[in-house]
């Protein structure tokens, strides 16, 4: 805290709080209010309140101008198409899985024209797959599994190509499912599709928050 400006600590305490960035953005926050919060929670001196009511404000306007995108945000998603594929499964598996496994097994999935992705990290590669495929990715990379997880669901929206030129455009379609306690256990992207696999308990909580 020590060293930080005001206008920091305002910035950092409604950043940390999506619900009430969003109550900002719809002008709904008493400034006042929020100006004796941020003190009381931050620990700042009630001398402060005039700086920090400034701070507030000014945040309120950056936000505002945000819309502007948000606005664009929404009508890009409105005409995009969604696919969902159910019954899928994802593994991580080490780096140091044989590539000459993972290859045979890309062979076989790819033979049978079924659903399959690869994400290779610093440290891991991930394995998205339909759930017919579960046991053999298991048995073939034995040893070799951090983790795996079954009765997942793939959804992919496919967007234009302006989604390059809009900022945020896919933190806000993760920040809509964050807010409403869904999570993405993994997720990908190649140019206009954006693909996130999620539990099938969440799908139509996230078709209805996908219907723009």
């Amino acid at each position: 805290m020590q060293g930080q400006s005001i206008a920091k600590i305002v910035c950092s305490f409604v950043g940390e709080r999506p619900f009430l960035r969003e109550c900002m953005k719809k002008g709904l926050i008493n400034f006042s209010q929020l100006a004796r919060l941020v003190i009381s929670e931050k620990k700042l001196s009630k001398a402060d309140f005039d700086a920090v009511l400034v701070a507030c404000r000014r945040c309120f306007e950056k936000l505002s101008f945000g819309k502007e995108f948000e606005s664009r945000i929404i009508a890009l998603f409105k005409t995009s198409k969604i696919e969902v594929k159910t019954k899928i499964c994802v593994f991580v598996v080490s780096k140091k899985a044989p590539f000459s496994v993972i290859s045979k097994i890309v062979r076989e999935i790819s033979e049978k024209e079924e659903l399959f992705h690869i994400i290779q990290g610093s440290s891991a590669v991930t394995i998205i797959a339909s759930q017919d495929f579960f046991e053999l990715i298991k048995n073939s990379l034995a040893g070799f599994v951090v983790s795996e997880k079954s009765g997942l669901v793939e959804i992919l929206v496919k967007t234009s190509k302006e989604i390059e030129q809009i900022p945020g455009s896919v933190s806000f379609l993760y920040g809509r499912l964050s807010e409403q306690g869904i999570n993405i256990v993994e997720t990908a992207s190649s140019w206009t599709d954006t693909l996130f696999v999620i539990s099938e308990k969440d799908l139509a909580k996230t078709m209805e928050l996908l219907d723009f």
